[in-house]
């Protein structure tokens, strides 16, 4: 068995190589219209070292509301290769991304490309002051902004000098009582733009968009990708605002078990449910803000792994719903394709091994088998 995964895994490699990307930059910041240098190291994801199977790095500039504002393609050179990219003159300032991947990365998901922010600052920011601020009523947006010289002379720009973008279309500028006033309507709640951008005379600059009070969203990860019917199950979940930092919340499934967020928005529980059978959870942020999110529903014959952590050790076992075999499945232990481990659970349901068997780092655990 180990020799037939073993060989699967590195003819996978051959087949399909993983590429990983590093991007160094000259500085950190930069000012519209500079130059950014770049050193991009490429390397195989299985053995972390140099390759060139991929002729070209691709590079792209990307702007906070997601456009590519350039692209470069770099030549590799057995796992280096070097180039620049030119900043518009006219770039509104914000904070942007610096993406990379090869062509072979693009069959993978975009996880796997590199990416990495770089604030990007507009040559007259010094001079002017723009300073917005966002109110929600209903499903509308309301953005107010006070724009203030550096000297302190406070002034209200004209409807005709001030543009407000949401992506690429201008919205309407509405005026109350001689403040500057833009709305803007968001037809789903869940759909909220991340960014709006202004032009004033030659100003140019993004603006984050305040997440609307009390909306955040929970996902849930159940132990080893499948919740089983009539056992015991570990469920990790995550608590996140519509602008990605953390919310901190507790709540309550179905009467059945209760949860509350550890660290970042970030928690776990146990439950044991029945199969087909829907579950809720009613979850409250610190503010008091309640919503409901349904659980994944576990499904009949559903079989996966748990694993415990001891002072010196790990456990990683087998769990199977009832009348579900453990005959005929098996653990692969992995690191990047380097196979460490492979056992059957036809005379165990349970492993044991030391801290030390897997070297730092992320080592995926596969059970699999040929049973019912």
């Amino acid at each position: 068995m180990w020799d037939s995964i073993e060989e699967r895994l590195h003819r996978q490699a051959e087949l399909f190589p993983q590429d990983k990307i590093y991007l160094h930059r000259d500085k950190e910041s930069y000012v519209a219209g500079e130059r950014i240098w770049l050193r991009p190291y490429l390397v195989s994801a299985m053995t972390h070292r140099p390759m060139d199977a991929s002729r070209y790095v691709y590079v792209e500039l990307i702007a906070p509301d997601n456009e590519v504002v350039d692209r470069v393609r770099l030549r590799n050179i057995e796992g280096q290769c070097s180039g620049y990219v030119d900043i518009p003159a006219n770039l509104p300032q914000g904070d942007y991304f610096l993406r990379a991947y090869t062509a072979f990365m693009q069959n993978l998901d975009e996880g796997y490309f590199y990416r990495d922010r770089v604030f990007i600052s507009a040559p007259g920011s010094a001079a002017l002051d723009i300073s917005p601020q966002f109110e929600y009523s209903g499903n509308r947006l309301a953005a107010r902004i006070t724009v203030e010289s550096n000297g302190g002379h406070s002034s209200r720009p004209g409807a005709d000098a001030v543009k407000f973008f949401y992506g690429q279309k201008e919205v309407p500028l509405v005026r109350n009582d001689g403040d500057s006033l833009f709305r803007f309507e968001i037809r789903n709640v869940d759909d909220e733009p991340e960014v709006i951008k202004v032009h004033y005379g030659s100003f140019r600059k993004y603006f984050n968009v305040t997440s609307r009070e009390g909306i955040y969203d929970v996902s849930f990860y159940p132990e080893g990708g499948n919740l089983v019917p009539g056992k015991v199950c570990r469920v990790g979940f995550k608590a996140l605002y519509t602008d990605g930092s953390p919310a901190e919340v507790d709540g309550k499934g179905s009467e059945v078990s209760r949860l509350k967020t550890h660290h970042n928005g970030m928690g776990a529980f146990t439950l044991e449910c029945t199969a087909g059978a829907e579950y809720k959870v009613e979850c409250t942020d610190a503010e008091g803000n309640v919503r409901v999110f349904h659980m994944p529903v576990a499904v009949e014959g559903a079989v996966s792994l748990k694993v415990d952590r001891f002072a010196d050790s790990l456990a990683v076992a087998l769990v199977a719903s009832d009348g579900r075999s453990r005959q005929g499945h098996y653990l692969a232990a992995h690191c990047r394709g380097d196979l460490l481990f492979v056992g059957s659970f036809d005379d165990t349901d349970i492993f044991l091994f030391p801290q030390e068997s897997f070297p730092p780092g992320r080592n995926p655990l596969y059970g699999g088998g040929r049973g019912p």
